[in-house]
């Protein structure tokens, strides 16, 4: 249902299309001078909270008293986006849309919930957060990876790994280096890149981020061409498709 409600068009978001989810509630796609100005790290952070789901934060849900598994993606949703200023969500939802004005209002008979705007009005339920996080998924290449236990001992386990990475994570923090700059120095500077330092800011983050990956994949299938003709890789063992500069790159 959620795939013939809100499909995410891959050539629109390559040409830095949004997507409308109901009146008062559109996501734009960001350029990269939006998420420059707000921060990289407030803006990441931002995203990967609208995008979590339980298995992402076992030690930090183990710390509410919340078991991980006994937790819906859409409950633990409301629960983080609430916290959510509006000076970070408004790259993504406009000035108007503030999270921290939702409310969570139980759905009558069911363990269900739904989160609704006190001003604006804008109801978002499971089906809305759905086609929300296919959007951010698809546009910043995240994959959700839930995790189950099966029994206690696993369970277990996993949660004392969830706490040591959770740790790694704290210390790392402390010590946070951009993802972006190498990224946008390396193509500022890369011959056949048509932008330059300022131009870059202008375009679409998937844009950008396509532009990367289809530059490494060129350089790649540039570098087996010349092992090719130089005989210095076995043409018999390579996959053809590997010499397709313009072959799919995926997410």
């Amino acid at each position: 249902m959620i795939d013939e409600m809100f499909q995410v068009d891959e050539l629109q978001q390559l040409c830095g299309y949004g997507l409308k989810i109901c009146d008062g509630l559109e996501i734009r796609q960001p350029t990269v001078g939006d998420i420059v100005k707000l921060g990289e790290s407030e803006y990441f952070n931002m995203v990967y909270t609208l995008t979590a789901i339980p298995s992402d934060m076992k030690a930090q849900l183990d710390q509410m008293g919340i078991d991980w598994e006994k937790i819906e993606d859409f409950e633990f949703f409301c629960m983080l986006v609430c916290s959510l200023p509006l000076s970070s969500t408004s790259v993504l939802f406009g000035d108007k849309l503030d999270f921290s004005q939702f409310e969570i209002i139980p759905l009558e008979g069911t363990r269900g919930c739904k989160l609704v705007h006190r001003s604006e009005g804008v109801v978002i339920d499971e089906i809305r957060y759905k086609a929300i996080t296919k959007y951010l998924c698809d546009l910043h290449g995240i994959v959700k990876k839930p995790q189950f236990s099966g029994n206690t001992y696993t369970h277990k386990m996993q949660l004392e790994m969830a706490y040591e990475d959770w740790e790694r994570q704290k210390r790392k923090k402390k010590q946070e280096k951009s993802t972006l700059k190498p990224l946008i120095s390396t193509m500022v500077n890369m011959p056949g890149f048509k932008y330059n330092l300022k131009e870059v800011l202008s375009i679409g983050f998937k844009e950008f981020m396509d532009a990367v990956a289809r530059t490494q994949v060129i350089t790649s299938t540039q570098a087996l061409l010349n092992g090719c003709y130089t005989g210095n890789v076995d043409t018999k063992k390579l996959n053809k498709n590997e010499l397709n500069y313009m072959r799919d790159i995926g997410k």
